[in-house]
């Protein structure tokens, strides 16, 4: 079923691009699809999901980019990224209190279950390896990418955000401080 969700999604990419080729499944040939293709396919994607919903840029922001950051720094050359650090022991904190609802839709499981009993062991163990690899990426793409502390952002927003915005080219504007949502 996921293969075919896949295939269902790459053949979209064929019709939207004169230059895209989709071979079909079980042909006996390892499927291979260009990158620059896959890049523009995504952007293509994105970007008409953004302008549904009245919005001028996309970011994804989901806790599983990082395990791909590397492959959508290669298929989308022009994408920026917004490194973002939280303590250790916040990290922690707010495990524990989400961890009532279970630990899977925040990558905790795997961690949690190599340390039976010992939650914060689990939660910190996480925390060193997410936070080595941003690390590690953030050092492989220096140019690409904007370092911003949690605490920061709570501390001193209006510098850290300015920051950011410099960074991707965005003007400043004072309303995004604004508490109505917007």
């Amino acid at each position: 079923e996921r293969n075919r969700e896949r295939y269902a999604f790459l053949r979209w990419g064929q019709t939207a691009f004169d230059d895209f080729a989709v071979v079909p499944p079980n042909t006996g040939i390892c499927h291979q699809v260009n990158l620059e293709y896959l890049g523009r396919v995504v952007e293509s994607a994105m970007s008409w999901y953004a302008a549904s919903q009245g919005k001028a840029r996309w970011c994804d922001k989901s806790l599983s980019t990082l395990d791909h950051a590397e492959l959508i720094a290669e298929v989308l050359p022009e994408a920026r990224f917004v490194c973002l650090y939280r303590h250790c022991m916040d990290v922690v904190a707010s495990g524990i209190e989400i961890c009532k609802w279970g630990y899977d839709g925040y990558g905790f499981e795997p961690y949690v279950r190599s340390s039976p009993g010992n939650l914060v062991y689990a939660l910190v163990r996480y925390w060193t390896e997410r936070t080595w690899k941003i690390l590690s990426f953030q050092q492989r793409h220096q140019d690409r990418c904007v370092e911003v502390r949690y605490e920061g952002l709570l501390v001193q927003p209006e510098q850290t955000l300015r920051r950011v915005f410099d960074f991707l080219g965005l003007e400043w504007t004072p309303e995004v401080l604004d508490d109505d949502g917007a």
